[in-house]
């Protein structure tokens, strides 16, 4: 049964479904109605019988201030949307997808599962870098992400991953990256055992995030926190945590890893350093929708050396660091010249880049045939 033909039958029984424009009803049916194969990832039978009314309400709860907003998530979206910037953090992304493959290669029938998709970035950054990649299905708690990306023409649910709305093990591989701190710490195990529910086994899940207390992780944590208007108060992770959730979550063979996850932006030949890192700056506050320190730099017209001494400190590896990377080679396969302690601009072959260290933290599991 499709889901129209499920929703017509429900609102012509007794326990009748709320159909508005804005009900949850009707925006699965618009989903459907865009993407036919849409349905074969759905568990429709436990959605006859879920109050989708209740559904809705726990979604906007959710996103309470969130990427819901224009000024952040129509704002942010539309800078995910912009395929040369979000090529500018190629390296983090190729990394995962070499994880994500630690086993077998992906091909075009499989299927890869992001759970906290946004508008898609994911595979709209490997439709940019690879050849071949699996089917993309999404999921996110934002409505404003969801549409985006079904502008973009990519499927992705808008749903709670804990509402058994997207049918269990139907991916073959599956992501959480860029936005895993959103999940509130104490319902973090759920949410890494609703994920891995969705992988069937022998499948590939890779937990991606940043290290708490780390220079990438203050970004988010001091910086987002303070010049974005609705602010962005969440805790990271701790080395080894993401593992956890994996090893809690039913995955075996798990292991973590230090992803190099640099900005790098080639530059024009005649780009002066100083005009270089006022670009760069320029870019982070539209990215992350900085709106406090947009309107602070109209109104008082902070020099770029001002700016530098606020953003530069967020971008810099320790030594441990640099040891880390060079070491774990199978997981971070970029040249020598991109691996820089701090904000640099270079060039590399005849090329200027301008080059912004940071880390991540990603742990990659298998889920186990018995979980």
């Amino acid at each position: 049964m499709t889901l129209t033909a499920l929703m017509a039958n429900e609102r012509s029984g007794s326990t009748e479904i709320r159909h508005t424009d804005d009900s949850y009803s009707s925006l699965l049916t618009e989903m459907t109605d865009r993407f036919p194969e849409s349905s074969r990832y759905l568990d429709l039978d436990r959605i006859r019988s879920m109050d989708l009314v209740a559904v809705l309400d726990d979604l906007r709860k959710i996103d309470a201030g969130g990427f819901s907003h224009e000024s952040v998530g129509g704002h942010y979206g539309r800078q995910q949307l912009n395929v040369g910037k979000v090529l500018s953090r190629r390296h983090g992304y190729l990394a995962l997808a070499r994880l994500l493959q630690r086993s077998h290669r992906w091909q075009r029938d499989h299927v890869l599962f992001d759970v906290l998709a946004g508008n898609g970035t994911f595979d709209r950054v490997m439709q940019g870098l690879v050849d071949e990649r699996p089917r993309y299905v999404g999921n996110d708690v934002s409505i404003t992400m969801v549409r985006q990306a079904h502008g973009d023409n990519r499927l992705v649910f808008y749903s709670d991953l804990r509402t058994p709305l997207v049918r269990e093990a139907f991916a073959d591989y599956g992501v959480s990256s860029y936005g895993t701190h959103h999940v509130p710490p104490e319902e973090r195990r759920a949410f890494a055992a609703a994920a891995g529910r969705r992988i069937k086994a022998g499948g590939t899940f890779v937990l991606q995030d940043f290290i708490e207390g780390s220079p990438t992780a203050d970004w988010y944590a001091e910086c987002i926190h303070q010049f974005r208007s609705c602010g962005h108060e969440y805790r990271h992770f701790e080395r080894n945590e993401l593992a956890g959730l994996l090893d809690g979550a039913g995955f075996v063979d798990v292991s973590e890893h230090l992803i190099y996850d640099p900005f790098v932006m080639q530059l024009d030949a005649t780009c002066d350093e100083l005009d270089a890192r006022g670009r760069f700056y320029d870019y982070l506050i539209e990215l992350f929708a900085l709106d406090r320190l947009h309107r602070i730099v109209e109104l008082e017209g902070l020099s770029t050396r001002t700016l530098d001494n606020l953003m530069s400190p967020y971008f810099r590896l320790t030594d441990d660091d640099l040891t880390e990377l060079r070491r774990d080679t199978d997981t971070n396969d970029v040249a020598d010249a991109l691996l820089v302690r701090e904000l640099t601009v270079k060039s590399i072959d005849g090329v200027r880049y301008l080059i912004a260290p940071r880390v991540a933290i990603a742990a990659v599991g298998t889920r186990a045939a018995s979980a």
